[in-house]
């Protein structure tokens, strides 16, 4: 069909084009790409090293000066022969202290002006070997230890590069010590092996450490070390080697970025691509032959079987006759569819009509409860002889009322207030003012639109459950209100009886059917309307307050200003 031959064309020819283009552009962008990433991976790397050995180099001068100032070690090293005997045990267990809590640390030696000295190893170590004392006595043989000296020094590497020394003095105890108070030196011996404790994970393989060009430190396990040693490396055109000298130490970190092994990774990545290419051709075509038996024939069954159904209906839109098959399928379509939006409108306006009638409904349940209630407040006052009492309240009553049973059902907040305040009145006058309501609310919420009748049942609660069933002589009620981004939330607080924890829930989840006849319908009544109007987005909630009492929560969505 014409559809199939179109299909089948265009899918090839455009797979193709972008597999062409994608391909060639990959490879020339992959290729940049893969280089400098490596490169500046290389930098990270060494920089990374760089940083974590001179911090530690720092660290061990800086912590070992620190050790050199002890007033014991000072005291050690200026005392006579039974002054050393008694703090040898002491001294010793300090420096060993300080070695267990350095990596690379092996030994430590106290070396006074006069020869004597003590020493100590960290507890990782068994023992000292012959090795580490030959060091020890190499770095007395090439470092001039009696010349007093306020700097604290790096040595060089001894023993084969194995072991290097952080040389610290020690002065006499005082604000401000001369060379005449040079007292010796604290030599803290690492060995280079441990070094690998301190460098970075990801430089640990491609890491070389010389010293002065000539002694090898550290030697990373995939760095070959040939017989021309580093010159070859600098000759080498695979390879660019990237280095940075450590102050204080004499050492330089090299590490080696290679070209052979990226062109290797861009090598394999090509293999990698044309067999993704294959692949995709492979599946190309097995995509056609699907596309034949489960796209193409079913697309021609719907719209011949959307223009049978469109014909049965009263707007017809007849096809050309050279017409695609998706001509016809969105002519046929577009006439149904025009249908069903006849039908949603009529749907739509049936459904708002059922709830406006419902939403009045719930409305006007409220108005003979409060009406009954007022009524019987002014039966007994007429009892009493209140009439002054009975006029206002029959006046607050035909306020309240009016308000309730006019045509509007969304009024502003101010209003709202105005019916609780009518009400407040009235309670304030049967009860000879044994109770309070108090409104908190900022000016700028007050032209907020809400739903009529939603404070005044929730108030009125507060005063029957909340105050008068329990006989309390005292009662107040506080109103607040804020707004986010999302709701309107309107609180009303009273400090009365409160809510029983198992009757919590209840009330919580009670909502009005339309039919239920009950003198008890406040709560469920505003619950109903507020999910009529707002849906999932407005909410009734009772809380117990911590002091005593009873806080109901209203959010509503959608607020208007």
């Amino acid at each position: 069909m014409m559809l199939d031959r179109r299909l089948t064309l265009v899918i090839i020819t455009s797979m193709l084009m972008i597999l062409v283009g994608v391909g060639y552009a990959f490879f020339y962008f992959y290729q940049y790409s893969i280089n400098q990433q490596a490169y500046e991976y290389s930098e990270q790397v060494l920089t990374d090293a760089a940083v974590e050995l001179n911090a530690y180099i720092e660290d061990l001068s800086q912590s070992g000066s620190m050790l050199a100032n002890q007033e014991e070690i000072a005291e050690f090293m200026s005392g006579t022969t039974s002054t050393r005997f008694a703090l040898a045990q002491s001294t010793r267990a300090q420096i060993t202290a300080f070695a267990n809590y350095k990596q690379t640390v092996t030994g430590i030696y106290l070396l006074a002006t006069d020869g004597t000295r003590i020493s100590a190893k960290p507890d990782h170590v068994d023992a000292y070997s012959a090795e580490l004392f030959l060091a020890y006595l190499e770095l007395l043989r090439t470092n001039d230890l009696t010349t007093p000296t306020y700097d604290v020094r790096i040595s060089s590497t001894c023993r084969k590069a194995q072991y290097f020394s952080v040389i610290v003095p020690v002065f006499r105890s005082m604000a401000a010590p001369q060379m005449s108070d040079y007292l010796g030196s604290v030599i803290i011996i690492c060995n280079t092996k441990r070094l690998q404790t301190i460098i970075p994970a990801s430089a640990r393989e491609r890491l070389m450490i010389l010293e002065n060009d000539e002694n090898l430190v550290y030697c990373g396990k995939s760095v070959s070390m040939l017989s021309n040693g580093i010159e070859r490396k600098k000759t080498d055109p695979s390879e660019q080697l990237l280095s940075v000298t450590l102050p204080k130490t004499g050492w330089t970190l090299y590490v080696a970025h290679s070209t052979d092994t990226v062109m290797q990774r861009i090598n394999e990545m090509g293999l990698f691509s044309i067999l993704i290419a294959v692949l995709t051709i492979v599946v190309l075509l097995f995509l056609l032959i699907v596309l034949r038996h489960s796209f193409v024939n079913p697309i021609v069954a719907i719209a011949r079987q959307a223009e049978r159904i469109n014909r049965s209906g009263e707007i017809i839109h007849n096809p050309l006759p050279n017409a695609s098959e998706f001509t016809m399928l969105t002519d046929n379509i577009n006439g149904m569819f025009e249908r069903i939006e006849v039908l949603n409108k009529e749907n739509l306006a049936v459904k708002t009509d059922y709830y406006k009638e419902r939403i009045l409904l719930l409305q006007m349940q409220i108005n003979p409860h409060f009406l009954y209630n007022n009524l019987e407040c002014i039966r007994g006052m007429a009892v009493l002889g209140r009439e002054n009492e009975i006029r206002e309240i029959v006046s607050l009553t035909a306020s309240i009322y009016r308000y309730s049973t006019n045509a509007e059902h969304m009024v502003p907040l101010s209003k709202e207030l105005d019916c609780v305040n009518h009400y407040a009145r009235i309670m304030a006058l049967r009860y000879d003012h044994q109770y309070e309501v108090q409104v908190k609310i900022s000016p700028e919420l007050l032209g907020t639109i809400i739903p009529k009748m939603l404070l005044q049942p929730l108030v009125e609660n507060s005063y029957t459950h909340g105050f008068i069933a329990a006989n309390r002589k005292t009662g107040h009620i506080v109103i607040t209100a804020w707004k986010t981004e999302a709701c309107l939330c309107i609180c009303v607080e009273d400090d009365g009886n409160g809510i029983p924890e198992k009757n919590l829930e209840m009330v919580n989840t009670a909502m009005l059917k339309i039919d239920e006849v009950s003198d008890h319908i406040g709560v469920a009544n505003v619950r109903s309307r507020l999910r009529l109007i707002f849906g999932d987005k407005g909410s009734l909630v009772y809380s117990a307050r911590n002091e005593g009492g009873a806080i109901a929560t209203v959010k509503l969505g959608h607020i208007e200003t």
